[in-house]
């Protein structure tokens, strides 16, 4: 991969950019999730000349095959004839933003802004109460007829001079706003998924789930939606709010890749197969089902009840590969390891190796207790509320009481 390419381009290039789809939104990445105050913060930050954060995108040639499908709405189709173009990977909510408010709202409302030169501030079309010229459609600003007949119009009003003065500084401060822009050039999707790794965002950043749901993608498969009816499936179990990322783990382990991010891509490969993932997929879904069956009458409500990773990845790899094992013996490892804190800070080359072996039906290392139970753990600790210690003191209270006691502590 060549050093990252960082350029700052003017606001009116990179919308013109999006016209001609050069610059494209994949559709693996998430739908536009931001409300009207997010969109009037990004606005509002152009306008007093604030940074918005730089835009992370990777060139790519069509020929590479990489993406199922991208994003429309407000970004235009996709012209096909483009040899090579550039895909958001980090700033597709800012980028649908600019494009939606400044070029193209159609009919979503929160694209719908406009700016009061009279009070100095924008607002959604929804919240006007009484119009009039001094409302400048922000998606006037960049289309010369449009913001033609908003100066004339300006211009006829009593206060017209001072308003129209605004309105051009407006214009003015949008037009010569530049955005940054890193480019990821002859990058390889390894090279790309580490880079994902790596990067803080204070938006909505990319993750490997996202990029195996994209690459995995069939006109028969959606991972996408498979995950969705998982999610839905596994609530009001003990696997209520399971996470596309555990999913994405679970689903690497059945398919016998280890748990590094730069080797779940492998997904990709199997998914060409005739039948794609769906085998693995069945054989993940009777895996859940069975740490679901072995999770309830622990008490557990929720998959956070299971206070480490490594712990529920731990038993997902036994229900797949070694599902005979003798459950009590499984119960007394949990409770054990739990207040232990045997699996706290432990590397994704602990867990992989681990399951390489459990795969293999060796589950002795995996169960084993390294560590010892301090001895005045639950008197002399302090409980942090949603500590492991804490959340499974609860939980093995519940599970050691009867009945009737359970229910009297639950009113």
């Amino acid at each position: 991969m060549q050093n990252p390419e960082p350029r700052a381009q003017y606001l009116n290039i990179v919308l013109r950019q999006i016209s001609r789809t050069a610059l494209r939104i994949p559709r693996f990445q998430r739908h536009f999730v931001w409300g009207e105050s997010d969109v009037i913060e990004l606005l509002e930050s152009i306008r007093k000349g604030y940074p918005i954060g730089s835009i992370l995108t990777w060139r790519v040639e069509s020929s590479d095959n990489y993406f199922s499908g991208y994003r429309e709405g407000p970004f235009p189709p996709a012209d096909l004839n483009l040899s090579s173009f550039e895909v958001v990977l980090d700033g597709a909510q800012r980028m649908s933003t600019l494009y939606g408010t400044l070029r193209d709202p159609g009919n979503n409302p929160v694209y719908r802004v406009y700016f009061d030169v009279r009070l100095g501030q924008f607002i959604h079309e929804t919240a006007i109460r009484q119009g009039g010229p001094w409302l400048v459609p922000m998606s006037a600003l960049f289309e010369s007829r449009p913001f033609l007949d908003v100066q004339r119009e300006i211009a006829e009003l009593e206060d017209g001079e001072e308003l129209l003065s605004r309105v051009l500084d407006l214009y003015s401060t949008f037009q010569d706003y530049q955005v940054p822009i890193i480019t990821l050039s002859n990058a390889v999707l390894e090279d790309v998924v580490e880079v994902f790794r790596r990067v803080n965002s204070s938006g909505t950043p990319l993750s490997s789930v996202d990029f195996v749901r994209a690459l995995t993608w069939r006109s028969s498969f959606d991972l996408e939606e498979t995950f969705r009816e998982l999610t839905e499936r596994y609530e009001g179990t003990a696997l209520e709010g399971i996470s596309e990322e555990f999913l994405i783990r679970c689903l690497a382990i059945t398919a016998e890749l280890s748990l590094d991010s730069r080797e779940v891509i492998q997904l990709r490969e199997l998914s060409n197969r005739p039948n794609g993932l769906q085998a693995e997929v069945e054989a993940m879904e009777q895996a859940l089902d069975a740490l679901a069956s072995f999770l309830a009458p622990l008490q557990i409500s929720r998959m956070s009840d299971v206070p480490y990773e490594v712990q529920r990845l731990l038993l997902f790899g036994i229900m797949q590969y070694v599902p005979t094992t003798d459950t009590s013996r499984l119960k007394n490892w949990l409770w054990a390891s739990t207040f232990a804190e045997e699996h706290q800070s432990k590397p994704e080359s602990y867990v992989s190796r681990l399951i390489k072996e459990i795969r293999n039906g060796q589950i002795e290392n995996a169960l084993e207790i390294r560590k010892t139970i301090e001895p005045g753990i639950f008197a002399d600790r302090v409980r942090r509320a949603g500590s492991a210690i804490t959340g499974s003191s609860y939980l093995r209270w519940e599970w050691l009481s009867p009945p009737p006691m359970r229910s009297m502590r639950r009113r």
